[in-house]
């Protein structure tokens, strides 16, 4: 390639310019961005097996949803927490503490190796609120 000197600049191309150079080092970062949000996307993403399910044993159409849940997605039979509460709206703390922490709390130390559940899904019939204690 030709190169001559004019009006005190190169001209004729014998290596890439800087503009090229810092167009090619975004296209590079832009590809390995894309590349980590894909990859990380994908390994944290929840798998059927890492979901339980709670559902309320006193409340039938609770436990048909929850069935009907872990069918359609795929979660083992194995990972339904059935709890044994009224189902109402909203429960005090000691009821909370006997009835539905308890029972998870055991689910999740006898069936689950460490990080195996990573999501607990309660269904309808498991309760929404704890109330405030009065004084």
């Amino acid at each position: 390639m030709k190169v001559s000197l004019r009006d005190g600049r190169l001209t004729g191309k014998t290596c890439p310019s800087v503009r090229d150079f810092h167009s090619l080092l975004w296209l590079h970062a832009l590809l390995a961005i894309v590349f980590l949000l894909t990859s990380a996307t994908a390994s944290l993403a929840l798998t059927a097996e890492q979901i339980a399910v709670i559902a309320n044993k006193n409340q039938p159409d609770s436990l048909r949803l929850a069935t009907f849940y872990m069918e359609k997605r795929g979660i083992p039979v194995n990972n339904l927490i059935t709890i044994d509460i009224d189902p109402a709206e909203s429960c005090k703390r000691s009821d909370y503490n006997t009835f539905i922490a308890k029972p998870i709390r055991s689910f999740l130390e006898k069936y689950s190796s460490p990080a195996r559940i990573r999501c607990l899904v309660s269904m309808y019939g498991v309760l929404l609120k704890i109330t405030t204690p009065s004084f």
